[in-house]
C-alpha cells in the first residue's frame, strides 16, 4: 500500500502530542493529572476499531471484491484480502480515535474538569465499537438506497453496483 507511511507518520505525530500535553498536563497538576488516562483511552478505542477494520475488511473483500476494486482503489488479485486488512486497520484504528473521542467527551458531564476514572471511560468503550458495527452495516445500504454507489457501473434494482462488462447483474435475484 503506497500511502502507509504516511499514516505511519500520522499516528506518530498523534502520538507524540499526545505525549507532550500528557507531560505538560503531569508538571502542571501532579497527582491530578488525567491526560493521560483519557489518551490512553483514546487509544483503546483506536487500536479496538484497528482490531474491528482488519477482521471485517478481508470477509468482505471476499464477498464483494468489486467494492474494494472500484470503490476503495485497491489493485484485483490474490493479494485482495490482505490489502483490505492493512486498509481496515487503517481506517478502523482513526474510526476508533474518533469514536474513542466522543465517548471521552460524552463522558465527561458538564464539569469542565472530571475524575477521568480508567474504569469508566472502559465502560463508555461500548458506544465506538457499537458506532463502528452499525456503521459498516448501515452505511453501504443507505449509500446504495440513496442511488449513490461507490463505483461506476449499473446499479441494479437492489440498488447495487453491477459492472457492465461481466454480463447480468449477480446479486439482482429479483429479476429470475
Amino acid at each position: 500500500m503506497s500511502n502507509a507511511s504516511p499514516f505511519l507518520y500520522r499516528v506518530a505525530l498523534l502520538l507524540v502530542l499526545m505525549l507532550i500535553v500528557s507531560v505538560a498536563d503531569l508538571a502542571r497538576n501532579g497527582a491530578k493529572a488525567i491526560k493521560f488516562r483519557e489518551y490512553g483511552f483514546i487509544l483503546i478505542a483506536g487500536v479496538f476499531g484497528a482490531v474491528i477494520g482488519t477482521g471485517t475488511d478481508p470477509v468482505t473483500s471476499s464477498i464483494s471484491p468489486d467494492y474494494f476494486v472500484f470503490g476503495k482503489g485497491l489493485e484485483a488479485g490474490p493479494n485482495l484480502p490482505k490489502q483490505a486488512a492493512l486498509l481496515g486497520m487503517r481506517v478502523g484504528f482513526s474510526g476508533g480515535i474518533m469514536g474513542g473521542a466522543i465517548a471521552l467527551f460524552a463522558c465527561r458531564g458538564k464539569r469542565a474538569q472530571p475524575p477521568a476514572r480508567f474504569t469508566r471511560l472502559l465502560e463508555c468503550l461500548w458506544m465506538p465499537i457499537s458506532g463502528a458495527v452499525l456503521g459498516a452495516a448501515v452505511a453501504p445500504i443507505a449509500c446504495a438506497r440513496a442511488g449513490r454507489p461507490v463505483s461506476p457501473g449499473l446499479v441494479d434494482s437492489c440498488g447495487l453496483v453491477c459492472r457492465p462488462d461481466r454480463g447480468p447483474c449477480r446479486h439482482d435475484i429479483h429479476r429470475q
